[in-house]
């Protein structure tokens, strides 16, 4: 048997988990502060609402159209076109 919030008496962890749309964040501690990383996904909620659901959809679009041109775009201009702080006005 194995008890979640008991690290010590288990041999697994459960991270806390967050899930907007298709896009999935886990956060863990390794089983030593259960507490933080709840605290760290709730943070993480609060800064990551459902546009970002609608954002991963349409990118996935985008990728779609320009992969269907035959056009390639390099790992360093997708990072650039998804500067989440120009995107957000942060």
């Amino acid at each position: 048997m194995n008890v979640v919030d008991d690290a010590e008496i288990s041999d697994f962890i459960v991270p806390s988990s967050l899930r907007r749309g298709d896009i999935a964040v886990a956060v863990s501690t390794a089983g030593k502060s259960p507490a933080l990383a709840r605290k760290i996904r709730t943070r993480l909620e609060e800064n990551f609402g459902e546009e970002y659901a609608s954002l991963a959809t349409l990118i996935e679009e985008v990728r779609s159209e320009v992969k269907g041109r035959g056009l390639q775009v390099d790992a360093e201009d997708w990072q650039k076109a998804l500067d989440l702080d120009l995107l957000t006005g942060c």
